[in-house]
């Protein structure tokens, strides 16, 4: 069983790392859930890795005029957690908003 220390250590180690954590547990003999389950509860040492996830602000504004969007005119924005901006410009399924924020 690790220490607390080496278990931060071993979580700034993957962060200094440019790999994947199925590889990086492979190569230390760590099973991929405990790995998760230390990031979890000790926090994750890699810039960018504690965004929340879950729901999702989401803002709508109703459009005026006709329903049908125009040639040129953004449909819907999706912003990520993480700041990734997606414009659409034209009518898409709601569906497919949902898998991009998935």
């Amino acid at each position: 069983m690790q220490s607390e220390q080496e278990i931060r250590d071993l979580l700034a180690e993957y962060s200094r790392q440019d790999q994947s954590v199925k590889m990086f547990c492979q190569a230390k003999g760590l099973p991929e859930w405990r790995f998760y389950s230390w990031r979890k509860k000790y926090g994750s040492a890699r810039q960018g890795e504690d965004y929340p996830s879950g729901f999702v602000a989401l803002q709508v504004r109703k459009r005026q005029g006709t329903v049908a969007a125009q040639a040129g005119e953004l449909f819907a924005e999706v912003q990520s957690a993480r700041g990734t901006c997606i414009r659409i410009f034209q009518p898409v399924a709601a569906s497919y908003l949902q898998s991009l924020l998935s």
